[in-house]
Formats: C-alpha cells, sequence, structure tokens
C-alpha cells in the first residue's frame, strides 16, 4: 500500500536491481550534489529512493513497500533524525502537500522526544526482522546529535 505521502516512484524502466537506498539528504545528495553523496560509491545495482528532508516515518514506509514488491536483495538506510517528521498541509479542505516539520529539542519535550525515539527504534526492528525473514541483507546507519544541555 502506498501512502499518501510516500515518495515511492521507481523509474519503470528499472527492472531489477539488488540493493535498496533510502534516507534524507546525507544518501540522496542535494541541489547541486545529486549523484555525489556515499550511494555512488556502491557499485552493483541499486536505486536510491533518498530525498533532501525524507523523514523516518516515510522512509520505512517506502522501504518496506520496496521488500515486499520487489526482489531486493540489500537495504542500506541511512535514517534521518528522530524528530524529523512531516505533516500534511489543509488547503481547501484538502490535503494538498506535506510539509517538513522537527518537534523541539529533547530538553524542552524530553517525553515527546523519546517517543520519537522509540517509535523510530519501533521501525528499525521491524525491517530488521522482515529482513530476517526474507534472507535481506540490511545495513542501518543513523544520524545523532549530542544533547546539549545549559543553564
Amino acid at each position: 500500500m502506498k501512502l499518501p505521502h510516500s515518495l515511492f516512484k521507481i523509474d519503470p524502466a528499472i527492472q531489477e536491481f539488488h540493493t535498496y537506498l533510502d534516507g534524507c539528504s546525507f544518501t540522496s545528495g542535494m541541489p547541486g550534489t545529486y549523484g555525489k553523496a556515499w550511494p555512488s560509491f556502491i557499485a552493483e545495482s541499486k536505486v536510491n529512493m533518498a530525498a533532501p528532508g525524507k523523514d523516518n516515518f516515510t522512509i520505512f514506509n517506502d522501504t518496506m513497500y520496496a521488500i515486499n514488491n520487489y526482489p531486493v536483495q540489500r537495504i542500506i538506510i541511512y535514517w534521518t533524525y528522530p524528530e524529523r517528521f512531516w505533516l500534511p498541509i489543509k488547503e481547501n479542505n484538502r490535503i494538498t502537500n506535506w510539509s517538513n516539520k522537527n518537534i523541539q529539542p529533547c530538553f524542552t519535550l524530553d517525553k515527546v522526544f523519546f517517543d520519537y525515539v522509540k517509535m523510530n527504534l519501533n521501525f528499525m526492528y521491524t525491517l530488521q526482522e522482515l529482513c530476517k525473514v526474507k534472507n535481506i541483507e540490511y545495513f542501518f546507519i543513523t544520524t545523532a546529535q549530542p544533547i546539549v544541555t545549559g543553564k
């Protein structure tokens, strides 16, 4: 099932690929640097569905779609910041777009922040277990920021 905010659009000309990549701009590159991010160093056939600003919920759903609908042999996911998420923008009583938002830093909303961390860990665990069942090799990379405290 494709969710309304999914970025999942594999070029129909691509019939087969071995490695599925997903993440945010660390994996896609930014305008002017597309094709020069770390996935460009992977030689085997691959499809890179990463996009700048992509949140972990969308990364998770797109990856689930890929491994359930394509003969993927390996996934490499560079998970983005756990506090990043997309919200629908409602115009004229219709959802017309999705906007990238961030929750406040953990020292102001610690319970909310750690709920998002738990949700993101559930995404990783679910994909890990599905990959084991389907015999798909998997690699997860995460972004992490130091927690800054002060008075």
